[in-house]
């Protein structure tokens, strides 16, 4: 099957004269092939769109990133690199956003591990690293959980089995319950192991007492 090739505009020769591909394509609702074909029939070589450099782009450069450039400029950023690269010049900032260390970074610090802070402020592994760099200081150590209290089974009438674990209804446990949006938190022992009747509590990492669960949670409420 073939198509009919659409001809020249009997207009086009004067019309065509000092303007670009784009203008007489938007003109004539041609296509860019049809247009190219149209300007070497006619002879015609069309002018190219190109934007001036800015007189200040050399002293802007030196603290602007491009992609701030590009608003402040108006230009497209693939436009203002080409400009960029012919005229020698090169961006002091890098494009992407630098994120500053949070205000609470050291707290979170004390009390996660770099997983779990990166986590928590949805940043990379890589930004973290850079903020722990920069304020010098050292996260959790990551601690495997072994000896997990493991589910017990019972058969209810009448039902299939269900997993059942005991549960108080304790100011601990209910900090505790408050506190599981955040991190993991169960009883343990003096070395962090879970236990079912253990004195202490493991949130996270760390190891706290029921007092200092109690406290976190009413900070957390509170926030």
């Amino acid at each position: 099957m073939t198509f009919a090739r659409r001809s020249m505009p009997a207009d086009f020769a004067h019309f065509a004269q000092g303007k670009s591909v784009k203008q007489l394509r938007a003109h004539y609702r041609a296509g860019a092939s049809t247009v190219t074909r149209w300007l070497a029939q006619s002879g015609i070589k069309p002018i190219r769109t190109h934007h001036d450099i800015p007189a200040d782009l050399a002293e802007r450069a030196k603290a602007t990133s491009i992609a701030d450039m590009a608003r402040h400029y108006g230009i497209p950023p693939s436009t203002l690199r080409k400009m960029l690269k012919r005229e020698g010049i090169k961006a002091a900032l890098h494009e992407f956003r630098r994120f500053d260390v949070p205000a609470d970074f050291a707290e979170r610090c004390a009390e996660l591990t770099r997983t779990a802070l990166a986590r928590h402020y949805g940043r990379s592994y890589e930004v973290v690293a850079r903020w722990l760099a920069e304020t010098g200081l050292t996260p959790q150590a990551y601690v495997p959980i072994y000896n997990r209290p493991k589910l017990r089974y019972v058969r209810s009438p009448g039902h299939s089995n269900v997993a059942t674990v005991k549960r108080d209804t304790g100011p601990e446990e209910m900090a505790a319950e408050a506190l599981r949006r955040f991190a993991p938190v169960y009883r343990c022992d003096e070395q962090g192991l879970a236990a079912q009747y253990g004195k202490l509590w493991r949130l996270g990492n760390i190891i706290i007492d029921g007092d200092e669960l109690i406290a976190r949670a009413a900070r957390k409420v509170a926030a």
